[in-house]
């Protein structure tokens, strides 16, 4: 582990031991990072909006070393974007695991999805909520602690079972109205903002309106209109 505060990556080691005792878990040093020693999964979190061009080009250099990443930036529009772009630098070295459900091209990268970015949504632990020191620090930091937007990006030299043809996921959240919901759906054709009515998928409505784990379905449409669907795994 790595990281500009000696005292975090003291944490993320202990946070870790303790969390898998038996993961090897240590800091690593300047060599290592400078070398060419392979790397079996790399995990790097909330750089791209942190770290100079210089030192961006030396984690990408990492990408090179490694068979697996799990890449992880905070939900707004600008680090989505970035890490889009970090997507489509590596999508012909790596097969794409997650969050898209296909090889092709980023379909945000369309014109007509210039407004929208790739995010998701993260519940928080609930403990937070009865810890005032929380409460206090969301407060402070203008923070709704009851949602954690992020964006990620899962990859692997190998190929792992993929989705079946015609999945898709919902990009952010879907959003509910008085009988009817609307969703950001993404999958290998691209990106659109599709309609579901309650006359037409009932069970469906009620599954968006209050969503639970991921949001991957395989849709029954007609152009922009869901007509239904169901909830759909890896």
């Amino acid at each position: 582990m790595w990281d500009h505060s000696p005292l975090a990556a003291d944490f993320a080691v202990d946070a870790a031991g303790a969390a898998f005792p038996h993961l090897a878990a240590e800091q690593v040093t300047p060599g290592f990072l400078a070398g060419g020693e392979p790397i079996g999964l790399l995990v790097i979190s909330h750089v791209l909006n942190e770290l100079t061009a210089a030192e961006l080009l030396a984690v990408r250099g990492l990408t090179a070393r490694a068979a697996a990443i799990l890449w992880v930036e905070p939900g707004t529009n600008e680090a989505s974007r970035a890490l889009i772009e970090v997507r489509e630098q590596l999508r012909e070295r790596f097969h794409i695991v997650a969050p898209c459900t296909h090889q092709q091209n980023c379909g945000l990268l369309a014109p007509k999805n210039a407004r929208h970015w790739c995010h998701h949504f993260a519940d928080p632990p609930p403990a937070i909520f009865g810890d005032y020191t929380w409460v206090k620090f969301g407060r402070r930091a203008r923070i709704d602690l009851r949602s954690l937007p992020y964006s990620f990006l899962a990859l692997a030299r190998e190929a792992s079972p993929s989705a079946e043809a015609g999945q898709a996921r919902v990009i952010g959240r879907p959003r509910a109205y008085k009988g009817f919901a609307r969703v950001l759906s993404c999958d290998g054709a691209g990106v659109d903002e599709l309609m579901v009515q309650k006359r037409d998928a009932p069970e469906l409505f009620k599954d968006l309106r209050d969503p639970t784990g991921a949001l991957l379905y395989r849709w029954r449409r007609e152009g922009d209109r869901i007509l239904d669907g169901e909830k759909a795994t890896r």
